[in-house]
């Protein structure tokens, strides 16, 4: 019987909702707790092989081991305790406060540039835009990205994968910002006017969600890719 890997064991733990932090530190108690079952067994008489096979005995089997630790409902993560909150509600708060904070930098902006035109020309409209661009189309898709790539990692089930992205880019949908020389102008708002709902769907929402599911892809081959390279070195 070889000296346990625990392979097994992490993926276990990481599928059923324990974060990689937490199984990370448990299989390095479990390791020195192995250590220490096969010195006692050297002291108790066995040597090398027989030593090994009583300490894996003692210690119990990898299953047996993910039961013991599953039992603890705090070491499992938030969104595995509670995915509603995290995948639910979270993606409309990052949305509301990211799409704030982008409308309060534009508008400290604004008023440095109007007092700048006052002694220097100022393209004010030229650093204004790409500013609305941010906060009304790439700030939705990387919050959206951002919670697929955390419930992805966690294991999480498609539902609340595909909840997590479509919220966030339903939310981003609803913003709204305009600019122009002599004010700027934000919100958050949703028309249920026929024509206005398929316009936010099919110019907003679609992208939104298209481009958020190729960052998260892009962000999760990259790792994997450094994972294996990591490997393999």
């Amino acid at each position: 019987m070889a000296e346990p890997s625990f392979n097994t064991l992490r993926s276990l733990l990481l599928r059923r909702g324990v974060s990689p932090r937490r199984v990370r530190r448990l299989l390095e108690e479990l390791r020195a707790h192995f250590a220490d079952l096969r010195a006692e067994q050297a002291r108790d008489g066995l040597e090398g092989l027989a030593a090994t096979q009583a300490a894996v005995l003692k210690l119990g089997s990898e299953n047996c081991l993910a039961e013991r630790i599953l039992s603890r409902p705090e070491l499992l993560t938030w969104s595995r305790r509670w995915p509603w909150a995290v995948f639910g509600v979270a993606p409309l708060v990052v949305c509301f406060g990211a799409f704030a904070l982008t409308i309060a930098a534009a508008a400290g902006l604004a008023h440095v540039l109007h007092a700048l035109q006052h002694s220097n020309p100022v393209e004010y409209l030229d650093i204004l835009r790409p500013m609305r661009w941010v906060a009304l189309y790439g700030m939705p898709a990387v919050v959206a990205a951002c919670m697929a790539v955390l419930a992805i990692r966690r294991h999480a089930s498609f539902g609340w994968v595909a909840l997590s992205v479509g919220l966030g880019a339903l939310l981003g949908s609803m913003t709204n910002m305009s600019v122009s020389l002599d004010m700027m102008q934000a919100g958050i708002g949703w028309s249920f006017r026929p024509s206005r709902v398929e316009h936010l769907l099919v110019y907003r929402w679609l992208p939104t969600v298209a481009a958020a599911s190729v960052l998260a892809g892009l962000f999760l081959s990259v790792r994997r890719a450094r994972s294996a390279d990591a490997l393999v070195d």
